[in-house]
């Protein structure tokens, strides 16, 4: 969701008002923005400390200056006794000319999706150069008291009770009264039904006017090995908000790089994403909210009927279907063999090295499972270490290890895992995992670059691309339409 284009964000200070969703705007701004750029949140009334952010009490212009080069994104503020941040206590002025972007929490609605402002609210800095005023498309079609911040207060604004329904209408005369915004954010319209609300108070607003929720094409991806881990980080660099599910012990080999051991230490990072272990829907909510990648240890992805995902990936590249259909979600996408697209999904990456890797395909199967890897240095099957026996696993060697032919790098009841080639560990199960016989359980890499071991690699980043184009042609972030002006000329 590019938050920035559909709220026209500019440099400077722009002040956040309204109801409920201001928070989780905010931050979701600040992420986006300091992918570019060095962005500072604030508020001008009172929020918690942020704690996926750096905080600064009574910052210096030198501390925020060194902090901002550092993440490019800091909250500035004054803590009170009850911990809470109020506003910062250097001016906006000073603070200006530090970032690109101030984003300041300018309002207090107590979580309800509509607000009436007292005499002293909101409190917009004079430097605030755009207000963006945040309305719930919950409120619409409830009393006023149960939808509304100071409801007394609203009322009594638009000469009604407060048991009067909200409409659209009723909310853009109170809007249009108070007139604090330059642009309206419509959060949580996500229905048919809730965009059609929105598109009516549009009509009475003498503004721009956006809407959507904050979880906007939710994709949802099942597995989070290494292969699905590199589709994630691609869909969340792109600003999607993901979601993962895995086994409840996940037995993933080039762990460094897989989302899924979020499941086994509550966080893990893959590059530059965070992931985090959830479990419930106010868990994942949280971790979105903030930027992260919510894991969760669900092997059959049943919280699909409680997320309603836009997209769901099936990534466990199990060879086979394990149980997604093409009903699971609006648009489903499968990577690799065992999947027919218009028959179990409505496309299939391919997944094999060479020519089409990486490719959306439509209508059919991917290349069949040869059982072969593919070659990495000149080397194939001798890449993959298996598990000697059935047992339990030992981990003798750690991933980024160099190892020579011949090298025991683990064990199954006293039988070695050899290496049949010299390079780089790029994988292993960790030690006490239960195995079978020839069950995968190592990889290694013969270019010997162990740096390799901590980024995704080609493979993962091609098929990533695949799913991203899928995504993309199927369900467009814009309606399509051009606005050029042709009578411009050369």
């Amino acid at each position: 969701m590019q938050l920035r284009r559909m709220l026209g964000i500019q440099p400077g200070l722009t002040a956040i008002i309204g109801g409920g969703g201001k928070t989780t705007l905010l931050y979701a701004l600040a992420r986006e923005l300091s992918q570019t750029a060095r962005v500072i949140v604030c508020t001008t009334t009172h929020i918690l400390p942020p704690e996926h952010l750096p905080c600064l009490t009574d910052g210096t212009e030198t501390e925020i200056r060194r902090t901002l080069k550092k993440t490019k994104c800091v909250c500035v503020g004054t803590r009170t006794q009850e911990g809470k941040f109020t506003a910062p206590e250097l001016a906006f002025e000073k603070l200006l000319p530090m970032a690109d972007y101030i984003l300041a929490e300018a309002d207090g609605s107590k979580h309800l999706p509509l607000k009436a402002h007292a005499a002293h609210e909101p409190v917009i800095p004079p430097e605030a150069n755009q207000t963006i005023l945040v309305l719930g498309a919950s409120g619409f079609g409830k009393p006023i008291a149960a939808a509304a911040h100071r409801p007394a207060l609203y009322a009594e604004k638009l000469g009604v009770t407060q048991d009067t329904i909200v409409t659209p209408e009723l909310a853009a005369r109170l809007i249009n009264l108070e007139g604090f915004h330059t642009r309206v954010l419509v959060n949580q319209a996500q229905t048919q039904r809730e965009l059609a609300l929105a598109r009516e108070l549009a009509a009475y607003l003498h503004c721009p006017v956006a809407a959507g929720g904050e979880d906007d094409m939710l994709v949802l991806i099942r597995g989070a090995g290494d292969l699905a881990s590199g589709a994630a980080l691609r869909l969340h660099r792109a600003n999607f908000p993901v979601v993962m599910t895995d086994l409840p012990q996940p037995t993933a080999i080039r762990r460094t790089v897989c989302f899924s051991q979020a499941i086994r230490f509550g966080k893990t990072t893959v590059e530059d994403a965070v992931g985090v272990c959830c479990k419930t829907a106010r868990e994942v909510k949280a971790a979105l909210s903030v930027g992260e990648i919510p894991v969760l240890p669900d092997e059959t992805a049943s919280c699909r009927t409680w997320l309603h995902p836009e997209v769901l990936v099936d990534g466990i590249l199990a060879k086979r279907n394990l149980g997604t259909k093409i009903t699971d979600a609006p648009l489903v996408i499968a990577l690799g063999p065992g999947f027919c697209a218009g028959r179990d999904c409505h496309a299939v990456i391919e997944t094999m090295r060479g020519h089409t890797l990486g490719r959306v395909i439509w209508d059919g199967e991917p290349i069949p499972n040869t059982n072969i890897p593919g070659l990495i240095g000149g080397f194939a099957g001798e890449r993959v270490l298996r598990a000697p026996d059935t047992g339990i696993f030992h981990q003798l060697r750690d991933i980024g290890a160099l190892v020579t032919v011949g090298e025991t790098v683990g064990e199954v009841n006293g039988l070695p895992m050899s290496c049949t080639i010299a390079g780089v560990l790029r994988g292993i199960l960790p030690d006490g995992t239960p195995v079978t016989k020839g069950m995968k359980s190592g990889d290694v890499d013969p270019r010997a670059k162990v740096e390799n071991c901590y980024t995704v690699s080609d493979k993962a980043s091609a098929i990533a691309g695949g799913v991203l184009e899928a995504i993309l042609h199927k369900m467009p972030l814009t309606d399509g339409s051009l606005h050029m002006d042709m009578e411009g000329t050369l």
